[in-house]
C-alpha cells in the first residue's frame, strides 16, 4: 500500500498521542499529591495537545478502515471529532481559568468545562471501541493490535462510570485508569508503527 500524507501524519500523530497520553498520567498522579503546577501540565499534555494529535488518527483510521457507505464507520468518525473536540476545548478552557486568562462558573462540580473535560475521555473510549470493532470486523489491523484498542475503550467508558459512581480514588477508576495507561500508549505506538510503514489496508 502507498504511504499517504495523511497516512504519514496520522502516524507520527500516534506516536505523538502516546508520549502525551504517558505525560499526562504522570503529571495528574503528582497533582494528587502535591497540586499546582502539575494540573495545569496535565490539562496541556493529557487533555489539549492529546486531543489535538488524535485527530489526524480519527480521519487515517476512517479513510483507511470503514468504507463511506458503512454506518459504523460513520457513526466512529462523527464520535471521534466530537471526542477530541470537546476534550481540548474543555482542556483550553481550564488551563485559561487556571492562568486567571478567562473566568466562569461551575455551578455544581462536574459542570461546565470542567465536567467536559473530566468525561470526555469516556467520548474517546466509545470511539475506540468502535473503531476496533471495526478493525477487528475489516481485519485491517492485526487482531491483537484491535483488542488492545477495544480494551483501552472500554477502560475509558469504565473510568468515567466510577468516577461518576464512586469518586477519583475508587479501585473500579484506579484499575480502568492503569489499563487506559498502559494500553493507550502500546495501541497509538504500535498503530503509529504501521502507519508509517504502510502496512494498515482497507482489506485483509
Amino acid at each position: 500500500m502507498e504511504t499517504s500524507k495523511l497516512t504519514l501524519i496520522a502516524g507520527w500523530s500516534a506516536i505523538a498521542s502516546a508520549v502525551f497520553s504517558i505525560m499526562g498520567f504522570v503529571f495528574i498522579g503528582i497533582f494528587f499529591t502535591v497540586g499546582q503546577p502539575f494540573g495545569t501540565l496535565n490539562d496541556l499534555f493529557g487533555g489539549l495537545l492529546l486531543s489535538l494529535s488524535m485527530v489526524p488518527i480519527v480521519f487515517a483510521l476512517h479513510r483507511l478502515l470503514s468504507p463511506r457507505q458503512s454506518a459504523l464507520g460513520i457513526l466512529a468518525l462523527g464520535i471521534g471529532l466530537a471526542a477530541m473536540s470537546v476534550f481540548a476545548i474543555a482542556a483550553a478552557s481550564v488551563m485559561l481559568k487556571t492562568l486567571g486568562v478567562l473566568s466562569f462558573a461551575e455551578p455544581r462540580p462536574g459542570t461546565g468545562p470542567l465536567g467536559l473535560g473530566l468525561y470526555a475521555p469516556g467520548l474517546v473510549g466509545v470511539w475506540l471501541i468502535l473503531i476496533s470493532t471495526a478493525s477487528l470486523t475489516s481485519r485491517s489491523l492485526p487482531p491483537v493490535l484491535a483488542s488492545i484498542g477495544l480494551a483501552t475503550g472500554v477502560g475509558y467508558v469504565l473510568v468515567i462510570i466510577g468516577f461518576s459512581m464512586a469518586g477519583p480514588q475508587s479501585p473500579l477508576v484506579i484499575v480502568a485508569g492503569l489499563l487506559t495507561a498502559i494500553g493507550y500508549p502500546v495501541w497509538a505506538i504500535w498503530l503509529g508503527r504501521l502507519l508509517l510503514r504502510g502496512l494498515v489496508t482497507r482489506e485483509a
